[in-house]
C-alpha cells in the first residue's frame, strides 16, 4: 500500500523575515505616513529650520500628481488621496509655525492616522469587493476592467456578463460603461473587444446563447450592435418584455424635415425607431394580424406631417388602409385629404404608377439647374418641391413573378423603374408585403429595399430570406402584433423593436385633418408630367371610395385610357369607374372577371390540312406558313402574345399581354411564340422538330435565356414527355424587349434553313 506523508517545512526553508518598510495593509500603510510626517517635522524644524511654505508646495505638487495619475480611479478613492495630501500637508505647516515639544501637535497627528487608517477601506472598496471573487483588483474576467464608468452597485452585473461572455463566447472581453434603459426594462453594457480579429459578427451570433445562459424570460433578448469603432459594442440586454406593451403614438403632428426621417416606434431600449426615407426605399413585411397596416398608418402620419414631402396610397386591398385619412375629407370636414392621392384598385394604380415614372423623368431635366444651384447630385426637396412618398399595401398583387394579369404586371414593372430611376429626384416608394419568400417579393424589387420590417408572425425562413440569413436572430424574441425586427440603411445589425398603435377615432381622423391643412401641394412640372390621371384624380377617389349607395348622389367621372395597355387589336383600354364601381342601382349588372379558359387541344389543331399527292407535294403546309407570318408580326411587336386575359365589365375590349416596344425578338423566340401551344405546354421534341434541330441543340439555345424544361413529364396528344411552359417563353420575351436580357450571339445568329 502506498501512503503519502506530510511533513513540516524545515526551518532553513522558511520564508525569511521581510525588515523593509514597505506597508502590508492599511494599518502599516497610515502607521508609515504618520512615522514619515513626524520626521519631516522634527528635520525640517528644529534641525534645518526651513520655511513653512515647503510643505505647502510639496502638497500642491502631491495633490497635482495624484489627480494626474488616478484619472481611472473610483470617484471615492481619488478624493480619498486628496483629502490625506491636505491634511497631511496641513498638519506639516502647522508644525513648523509651533512647538513641537507640546503634546498637541502629536495628538493631532495620531488622529490623522488613525482616521486614515480607518477610511482607506471604504475608499478602496470596489477593489477589495472584486478581489473577494477571486479576480485581481481591477480585472472582471481577467481583462483589465476600467471601473471610472461603472458604478460601484453594477459591478457585479458587469462582472457576471464579462464572465458569461468568457464562458459561452470564448471571447474575453472588457466591460467600459453600463447604462439602465429609462423604462427599467434592461440595460446596455458597452464592450471592449480584444485584440485577434474578433468581429461584432461573431459576437452577434452567439445572441441567442446568451439569452438562454441568462434565463431571460420569453420576448427578452440580447441584441448585439456597433459602437462607432471595430472593437468597441453596446450590448443591449432586455430584462422585461416590453415588445407586449402596446406603444400608443405620441400624437405629435408638428411640422418635421422629410430629410431628418420618419419615427415608426421604439427599440427595445427605449429609443427612437427612426428610418431614413430621403433616399432610402422601405418594405414592411408582416402576415395578417401582424399590425403591419398598422405600421402603415404611423408612416401615414409622420410622412404627412413633413413640410416638405407629398404622401400618396397605393392600396390593392380596396382602400382599406387609405379610408380613415380620406374620411375627413369625404365628409366635407376639411377642403382636401391628408393622402394627395390614393388608388384603391388596380386601374387607378397603374394610373398612379404611370404618374410616378412620369415625375422621375420630368424632375431630372425640369431641376436640373436647381441641383446645380445647390451643388448635389440629388433634388434638395422642399415645401415648393416636395418629395413624394407612395405607400403601397398589400403588395403581393404586384410585388410578385408569378403574376400574370397585364395590368398588375405594367404596375411592378413602372414600380421598379421609379425605384431605380427616382431616388435622386425625390420619387420614393414605401412598400408592404404579407410575405417575404421568392415566390411573392420579386428579389429583383428587394434588391432596392434599403430599410427593412420585419413584423411578428412570419416564419424564421421568411425572416431569414428578408435579411439574408442574419446571425443571432431568432423570431422567438418577438412578442405578437405590433412588435418586429428592422435593418435600417447603412447599418448590419438587426434589432427588435416596437411600433405605435393609431386607431381610427382617437389617432388618425385627427393627424388626418392637421395634414390636410400642413401638408404641401405638388410642385408645377410634377403636375404637368402626370397628365390628366393626376388632374382628375380626387373625382375618381370620391367615386371608388364612396358607398354604392352615396354613388347614386355622386356626378360619375369620367373614363380614362390606361397607360401601355392595349387589346388585341393594338387599341387602348379604355378604364370606365362607373361600370367597375357601379351605384347600388346598377350594382346587379356587375360582372367579376373570371380566369382564362384553358385552350382546348381541338383548338390548338390547325383548321387546315395538307393532303400530299400530286401537284401539291411541292406546296408548303398552310400551318407552317401562318406560323412564319406571326413569327414576323411578333418579331415586329404587331402581335399579342397567344394568351388572353378577359377584362372586368365597363371596357369595351378584351385585355391581352402585349409585348412592350423595344428591339425585335430574335427569330428563335418569335419561332417559339408561333408555335400552337397546346394548354401552355408543348413537348421537347414537337419544338424541336418544328424548328428542325434535335432537343440537345434547343436546350443548349434556350438555356442561356433561362428558359429551362419542365420538372415533371406530361401528356399531349397522347404522348408523354418533357418540355416547356409558354409562360417562360413569354417572361424571355418580354425582358429581351425590355431591355433587361441580354440575347447570346448563338441566338442572335440564330436562323431557320
Amino acid at each position: 500500500m502506498n501512503t503519502r506523508t506530510r511533513t513540516r517545512p524545515s526551518a532553513d526553508r522558511r520564508r525569511p523575515a521581510d525588515w523593509s518598510l514597505a506597508p502590508r495593509g492599511p494599518a502599516s500603510a497610515a502607521g508609515l505616513s504618520g512615522l514619515a510626517l513626524a520626521a519631516a517635522a522634527v528635520a525640517g524644524g528644529p534641525a534645518l529650520e526651513l520655511s513653512a511654505w515647503w510643505p505647502v508646495g510639496a502638497t500642491v505638487l502631491g495633490a497635482a500628481l495624484t489627480v494626474l495619475t488616478g484619472v481611472e480611479l473610483p470617484g471615492r478613492t481619488l478624493g480619498w488621496r486628496l483629502v490625506s495630501w491636505v491634511m497631511g500637508g496641513s498638519w506639516l505647516t502647522w508644525s513648523l509655525l509651533t512647538d513641537l515639544s507640546a503634546p498637541t501637535p502629536w495628538l493631532v497627528l495620531g488622529g490623522i492616522t488613525l482616521a486614515s487608517g480607518m477610511t482607506y477601506s471604504w475608499a478602496d472598496a470596489p477593489r477589495r469587493r472584486l478581489a473577494r471573487g477571486g479576480h485581481r483588483p481591477g480585472l472582471l474576467g481577467n481583462v483589465a476592467l476600467p471601473v471610472i464608468d461603472i458604478p460601484r452597485r453594477d459591478v457585479p452585473l458587469a462582472q457576471e456578463w464579462v464572465a458569461r461572455i468568457a464562458r459561452v463566447c470564448k471571447i474575453r472581453v472588457q466591460a467600459t460603461q453600463l447604462e439602465h434603459w429609462p423604462s427599467g426594462g434592461g440595460f446596455s453594457l458597452l464592450l471592449r473587444l480584444p485584440q485577434g480579429g474578433t468581429t461584432t459578427e461573431q459576437l452577434a451570433g452567439y445572441a441567442p446563447r446568451l439569452a438562454a445562459d441568462a434565463d431571460l424570460d420569453d420576448g427578452c433578448g440580447v441584441e448585439v450592435r456597433s459602437a462607432g469603432t471595430r472593437r468597441s459594442v453596446w450590448l443591449d440586454v432586455a430584462t422585461v418584455n416590453q415588445l407586449a406593451t402596446d406603444l400608443d403614438h405620441h400624437g405629435d403632428y408638428s411640422p418635421r424635415d422629410v430629410n431628418h426621417g420618419i419615427t415608426l416606434g421604439r427599440f427595445r431600449n427605449g429609443q427612437a425607431m427612426t428610418v431614413q426615407v430621403r433616399q432610402p426605399r422601405t418594405i414592411v413585411v408582416g402576415t395578417t394580424g401582424s399590425a403591419k397596416t398598422g405600421t402603415l398608418h404611423t408612416a401615414t402620419a409622420e410622412l404627412g406631417r413633413c413640410f416638405n414631402n407629398v404622401t400618396w396610397h397605393m392600396d390593392l386591398n380596396g382602400g382599406n388602409v387609405s379610408i380613415p385619412w380620406l374620411r375627413p375629407w369625404l365628409d366635407g370636414q376639411v377642403d382636401r385629404p391628408a393622402v394627395d392621392w390614393a388608388a384603391p384598385c388596380r386601374e387607378e394604380a397603374l394610373l398612379m404608377a404611370h404618374a410616378n415614372v412620369q415625375i422621375a423623368l420630368e424632375r431630372k431635366v425640369a431641376y436640373a439647374a436647381l441641383r446645380l444651384e445647390a451643388d448635389d447630385d440629388k433634388l434638395p426637396v422642399s415645401a415648393e418641391v416636395p418629395q413624394v412618398t407612395t405607400i403601397l399595401d398589400e403588395g403581393h398583387e404586384v410585388l410578385a413573378d408569378s403574376i400574370r394579369d397585364p395590368i398588375e404586371r405594367a404596375i411592378r414593372a413602372k414600380i421598379e423603374k421609379c425605384a431605380r430611376i427616382g431616388r435622386a429626384e425625390a420619387m420614393q416608394y414605401l412598400l408592404s408585403a404579407l410575405r417575404s419568400v421568392s415566390g411573392t417579393l420579386s428579389p429583383a424589387l428587394l434588391n432596392l429595399m434599403h430599410n427593412r420590417l420585419f413584423m411578428a408572425g412570419g416564419e424564421q425562413k421568411e425572416c431569414n430570406y428578408l435579411y439574408s440569413y442574419p446571425k443571432g436572430v431568432r423570431i422567438e424574441d418577438l412578442a405578437g402584433p405590433g412588435s418586429g425586427f428592422v435593418r435600417r440603411f447603412q447599418e448590419t445589425e438587426v434589432r427588435a423593436w416596437k411600433a405605435y398603435r393609431m386607431k381610427p377615432r382617437r389617432d388618425i381622423r385627427p393627424a388626418s385633418v392637421a395634414i390636410s391643412a400642413t401638408r404641401p401641394d405638388l410642385d408645377a412640372p410634377s403636375v404637368r408630367a402626370a397628365g390628366d390621371a393626376y388632374a382628375t384624380r380626387l373625382e375618381r377617389m370620391r367615386w371608388l371610395f364612396a358607398t354604392p349607395e352615396e354613388r347614386e348622389h355622386l356626378t360619375p367621372p369620367e373614363p380614362i385610357e390606361l397607360p401601355d395597355i392595349t387589346d388585341d387589336r393594338g387599341k387602348p383600354v379604355i378604364w370606365d369607374p362607373k361600370v367597375t364601381h357601379p351605384p347600388a342601382s346598377h350594382a346587379e349588372m356587375e360582372v367579376r372577371p373570371t380566369a382564362p379558359a384553358p385552350m382546348r387541344t381541338a383548338d390548338a389543331q390547325p383548321n387546315l390540312r395538307l393532303l400530299q399527292g400530286g401537284i401539291t407535294r411541292t406546296w408548303e403546309d398552310p400551318a407552317a406558313i401562318a406560323a412564319k407570318a406571326r413569327a414576323r408580326r411578333i418579331a415586329q411587336g404587331r402581335a399579342p402574345l397567344p394568351r388572353q386575359m378577359p377584362m372586368a365589365a365597363g371596357t369595351t375590349v378584351t385585355r391581352v399581354e402585349q409585348l412592350p416596344p423595344g428591339p425585335p425578338l430574335p427569330e428563335l423566340i418569335a419561332r417559339l411564340l408561333a408555335l400552337p401551344w397546346d394548354e401552355g405546354r408543348l413537348h421537347s421534341e414537337v419544338m424541336a422538330t418544328a424548328l428542325e434541330m434535335t432537343e440537345h441543340e434547343l436546350a443548349a439555345l434556350l438555356k442561356p435565356l433561362g428558359i429551362a424544361p419542365l420538372r415533371n413529364a406530361f401528356n399531349r396528344g397522347g404522348e408523354r414527355g418533357r418540355g416547356y411552359a409558354l409562360e417562360d417563353v413569354q417572361d424571355a420575351a418580354e425582358a429581351i424587349r425590355r431591355g433587361e436580357l441580354e440575347v447570346p450571339p448563338e441566338v442572335a445568329d440564330w436562323s431557320a434553313a
